[in-house]
């Protein structure tokens, strides 16, 4: 059976984009964790409450067959945490999915160094007044494409909650592929 991992943020992850996303998985057979920074109950941006099943420094990359990112405006606190970018270059290293949804991909994955030289969308909006395609085509080195739900190899990336469900059945495509 296919793992996946859902890192969010402490407060403030788009509670849609973990629930519709994580449902569509564990519909189709996957195990799904939750990982936040800490152990205590996470606060979603729209008020939803979930207990992490794990932190996101006892994350061990092996055991997951994919790694999914959770946008909202709590995502862009998660650099915060150095732990974070090393665990995302080491998804990419074992070559397991890695999907990231909504602000996502530009607070965290351009961030972390990991989307260089490939397609991706992102929520749009501005990150402290950077518009976040920029984010992604200058500090990720990335090419912005304009769709709900864009994969390139490995990487999954989508623009947003109204995208959550075709988002998740993308990554599932990817783990029975």
């Amino acid at each position: 059976m296919p793992k996946a991992v859902f890192i969010i943020a402490q407060e403030n992850f788009r509670d849609e984009e973990l629930l519709v996303t994580k449902q569509v998985l564990e519909d189709g057979g996957v195990e799904c964790d939750v990982a936040a920074p800490t152990l205590r109950e996470a606060t979603g941006a729209l008020g939803g409450k979930v207990m992490p099943d794990l932190a996101i420094k006892q994350i061990d990359v092996s055991a997951y067959d994919a790694v999914v990112v959770v946008g909202g405006p709590g995502a862009p606190t998660l650099m915060n945490y150095p732990e974070v970018p090393k665990l995302l270059r080491n998804v990419v290293a074992a070559k397991n999915v890695l999907a990231a949804i909504c602000i996502a991909p530009a607070a965290v994955l351009a961030q972390s160094g990991v989307i260089e030289k490939k397609k991706a969308t992102v929520w749009k909006g501005k990150i402290d007044g950077k518009k976040t395609s920029d984010i992604l085509e200058h500090d990720g080195k990335a090419s912005f494409v304009d769709a709900p739900v864009v994969i390139d190899g490995r990487l999954i990336t989508a623009n947003g909650p109204d995208a959550a469900q075709a988002f998740g059945k993308a990554i599932l495509a990817q783990l029975q592929g």
